[in-house]
């Protein structure tokens, strides 16, 4: 027929669709305090994620026993998003933008700093 795919309606469609995939997921992970916790950096560092977005990465972190913030910042900072994201595709998972891990890392370093410096009340 010689015409043009319709990108905009093909992107909608592959929207809907991975919204549908990660329905169960963004529910297993907005349920657990300690998952909300890990869930808060991750829409810090990508606030254009969508929860179905945000639900995927988690579900990649929990394939490596990554299920805390705590836990994300200390094997970002023991491995540098290179030995991170080949720990993800040991877990048959795929990696994340490096620009991300690494704004992760600097979001864990500066809210420890904070925490150093007696800005957390909890500190």
């Amino acid at each position: 027929r010689g015409e043009e795919p319709n990108q905009e309606k093909r992107r909608q469609q592959l929207l809907a669709a991975m919204e549908a995939r990660a329905a169960p997921l963004v529910q297993q992970f907005s349920e657990s305090r300690t998952t909300s916790q890990l869930r808060l950096v991750l829409k810090n560092v990508r606030p254009d994620w969508t929860s179905s977005e945000l639900a995927i990465v988690q579900e990649k972190f929990s394939a490596i026993k990554v299920d805390t913030a705590e836990e994300l910042f200390k094997q970002l900072n023991a491995l540098g998003s290179r030995g991170f994201n080949q720990k993800l595709k040991d877990a048959d998972r795929r990696p994340l933008k490096k620009e991300t891990l690494d704004a992760i890392r600097e979001y864990g370093d500066q809210e420890r700093s904070e925490a150093l410096r007696g800005l957390d009340p909890a500190a």
